[in-house]
């Protein structure tokens, strides 16, 4: 080895060294020089890749002790090797193996530093936004927000009086006006001074509520016109006691909320809570329960106000996330530790990005159309599906005779899928496209340091989770009610069957306390 050094570091100098008519044996003394130069120049790259390499890992923490000292043993080792061997007869294998784990390397970069962007999108987001509506009579020839100056339009007193409060406020400086308010304490009554133009010019309300509003009154979007909208961002927050530490997610037991927004734009919009799942997770004995709500379960739900009233639990997602999670937690006398929040957009691209997932419906069905513009059959039992399939899988309830308690069921049975399909091998040939669907279309509060502490406690210990699943059921279905917060009249309810609640209060506790 000594001699070899000599010798590689003797062709080294002859490279630089002038010869005024070089021989073969020089000649061949340069090109032995350039080689080894060449092959030490790939092995500093080499290392340079290596240092960002592990650094960029030992940011993130995905790997357990005991798996980062092997890996970096072992890259060292293949470093070692590449350097040396420009030294001896087997330089031209040192380049070739020192290439291809340069290239290796630098997909591990990429893949990195593409992780710890999503990682850093998804837990950033702490605001909402409210997209607020300015409506005018259709055939009021009023098309712009500054010829409302010194005008009324109706607002609501019963809900999002807060943002609504703001969004005037806010339209009046940026139009150097002076929009005044006329309170009304029913929607029926703001509709119809609105529609005779008598007090008022305008209204201004919550896309939210005129969305649920059009629903309820058809003739609302027919009589109106949206001349003007401004959104309006609040934080969202969520008040608990429980302590969570991240030191202790891999030890300690807790409760994250699955939202799915009927919303199909940015994940920060609010809109209804068409899917609420509590998973509860109990890291030490590798235990999930998924307990299921329908979205029209009537029960006591919160605003930003602080006011509260009996409403359809979907209705709580107006008021954003952070009313949604106050909702549930009254409801099974407990607290929730996480959310995470996907909108109808993020559950196509994402499940496209996973190259479509595979679906085992319990129940064969035809769909609706209703919530989609295609209708799509499902066979009991295994169904391939992209994100349009699975979108119009998760939403359907009027095939079932139990409406939404078997979409309920459909929407654990997807969530099953996609956790299938997220954690098998095929993932890592759409990885980035699944890391950029991930990045624009989830919002979750949990931090960045608990999800590597989980990945890295699931790589030290591969045994597969137990997934169990319950839904909670009903008294009554369908039932009309007047929606106290909302302020809707006569909407279609779902009367909670609350032996069922007590059984999941049951079920939570003991995967909590096992």
């Amino acid at each position: 080895m000594i001699n070899n050094f000599a010798r590689t570091a003797k062709d080294i100098k002859c490279l630089f060294t002038r010869y005024p008519s070089p021989d073969k044996a020089i000649r061949q003394s340069k090109f032995r020089g350039f080689m080894a130069l060449l092959g030490l120049l790939i092995a500093a790259i080499q290392l340079g890749l290596l240092l960002t390499f592990s650094i960029k890992l030992h940011i993130l923490e995905l790997l357990p002790a005991k798996h980062m000292a092997i890996l970096m043993t072992v890259l060292i080792l293949i470093l070692t090797y590449c350097t040396l061997s420009q030294f001896g007869s087997t330089r031209t294998l040192g380049k070739i193996i020192s290439i291809l784990t340069c290239a290796v390397l630098t997909l591990g970069i990429t893949v990195f530093s593409r992780l710890d962007s999503t990682l850093d999108n998804i837990t950033q987001v702490h605001t909402q936004t409210n997209t607020v509506n300015v409506l005018v009579p259709v055939q009021s020839t009023v098309s712009s927000v500054s010829e409302l100056s010194k005008e009324y339009v109706g607002i609501n007193t019963i809900t999002d009086y807060s943002v609504i409060d703001t969004a005037v406020r806010k339209l009046n400086s940026e139009y150097d006006g002076e929009i005044k308010t006329h309170a009304y304490n029913t929607w029926e009554l703001l509709l119809t001074a609105l529609y005779e133009n008598t007090d008022i010019k305008g209204a201004v309300m919550t896309n939210a509520i005129y969305e649920a509003l059009c629903e309820q009154h058809p003739e609302l979007k027919k009589n109106t016109k949206i001349i003007h909208t401004v959104s309006i961002e609040t934080a969202i927050t969520i008040e608990r006691n429980s302590d969570t530490s991240t030191d202790s997610i891999t030890d300690k037991p807790f409760i994250a909320y699955l939202s799915g927004n009927d919303t199909t734009g940015s994940i920060t919009d609010t809109g209804r809570s068409d899917v609420n799942i509590l998973a509860v997770v109990n890291p030490k004995t590798k235990h999930i329960l998924l307990v299921s709500t329908p979205r029209d379960y009537f029960i006591t739900i919160y605003n930003q106000d602080g006011k509260s009233g009996t409403d359809k639990l979907t209705h709580a997602g107006n008021y954003g996330t952070g009313a949604s999670i106050q909702a549930l937690e009254n409801l099974y006398k407990t607290e929730i530790d996480y959310y995470c929040k996907v909108n109808f957009t993020g559950c196509i691209d994402i499940i496209d990005a996973l190259g479509g997932i595979t679906i085992n419906s319990e129940v064969d069905f035809t769909t609706s159309g209703e919530n989609v513009a295609n209708k799509h059959h499902f066979i009991k039992g295994k169904n391939y599906c992209d994100g349009a399939k699975a979108l119009a899988f998760v939403r359907e309830r009027n095939a079932f005779a139990d409406g939404d308690f078997q979409r309920g069921r459909n929407q654990q049975a997807a969530i099953s899928a996609i956790i299938d399909k997220a954690t098998s091998a095929a993932i890592l040939a759409n990885y980035a496209s699944v890391l950029n669907a991930v990045s624009k279309m989830v919002a979750t509060n949990m931090p960045t340091s608990a999800m590597s502490d989980l990945i890295r406690a699931q790589i030290a210990n591969p045994t597969p989770w137990t997934i169990d699943t319950y839904g909670v059921t009903a008294l009554d279905m369908d039932v009309k009610k007047d929606c106290t917060l909302s302020g809707l009249k006569n909407v279609n309810v779902v009367i909670p069957d609350y032996n069922s609640v007590n059984e999941a209060i049951k079920l939570i506790n003991s995967t909590l306390n096992e």
